[in-house]
């Protein structure tokens, strides 16, 4: 019975390193996980750093519109945004996406300048920059 109990006792607490080593494995991989996310997310803002400023001086030339101020966000639920004083933001999970999505981004949100709804008078003035608009629009349902 001594014995009995002293290899319950041994294979218990090999269990309790094993459940401990689990664990430090589980969190090891998980902070390796959130490493390579946050070096993703830090490419991504990056890229829309050096992206996004030439494409927006391009578009708004083009289109005779001056955002007040251009940001860069990390929205999830929408690519882009303007507000009321004609600042405009982007979120870096936008350049995930092809260029021509982008573009189109890009356009959408310069378009909200000038026109600060989505009437079809909006939509003519993208179509007048952007005629495959709709088409670009579709990539950032894939």
């Amino acid at each position: 019975a001594a014995l009995g109990a002293a290899v319950a006792g041994v294979l218990g607490g090999y269990q309790y390193r094993k459940s401990v080593a689990e664990r430090r494995i589980g969190r090891t991989e998980e902070y390796a996980k959130n490493l390579l996310d946050e070096a993703q997310r830090r490419a991504l803002i990056e890229k829309a750093k050096m992206t996004l400023p030439p494409k927006i001086e391009h578009y708004a030339a083009l289109m005779g519109v001056h955002p007040t101020r251009v940001t860069i966000t990390g929205a999830r639920t929408r690519f882009g945004s303007c507000s009321g004083r004609n600042a405009i933001s982007f979120s870096w999970r936008l350049m995930q996406y092809p260029e021509e999505a982008i573009d189109y981004v890009v356009v959408h949100e310069l378009a909200h300048i000038r026109h600060h709804d989505h009437s079809a008078a909006f939509y003519r003035f993208i179509a007048s920059v952007m005629p495959d608009h709709e088409a670009r629009r579709a990539l950032l349902r894939q």
